[in-house]
């Protein structure tokens, strides 16, 4: 890891290199980076694990802890992960 940007644009050749429709998963620190990827052509979803999902020109430093984030998804999808009855 070395900066946001430089991240972001380390994942495009591997998602070239797929050359298929493709899901960034990204946790932490990940999910910030997988936001910036997530315009690449091969992207066809993202998810975003306990992730920064940064505004354009924000940083993960700059984004104070607590309730200023909801659990309501970007895009209006489900946010939600249920588990299977029984497990």
């Amino acid at each position: 890891m070395t900066d946001l940007a430089e991240d972001i644009a380390a994942t495009s050749p591997v998602i070239d290199d797929f050359d298929r429709p493709t899901l960034l998963v990204g946790h932490s620190y990940g999910g910030a980076v997988i936001t910036g990827a997530g315009t690449h052509r091969h992207v066809a979803h993202l998810l975003q694990l306990a992730a920064f999902q940064l505004a354009e020109g924000e940083s993960v430093g700059q984004t104070p802890a607590g309730p200023r984030y909801s659990t309501e998804p970007a895009g209006g999808g489900d946010a939600v992960l249920r588990r299977r009855s029984g497990r």
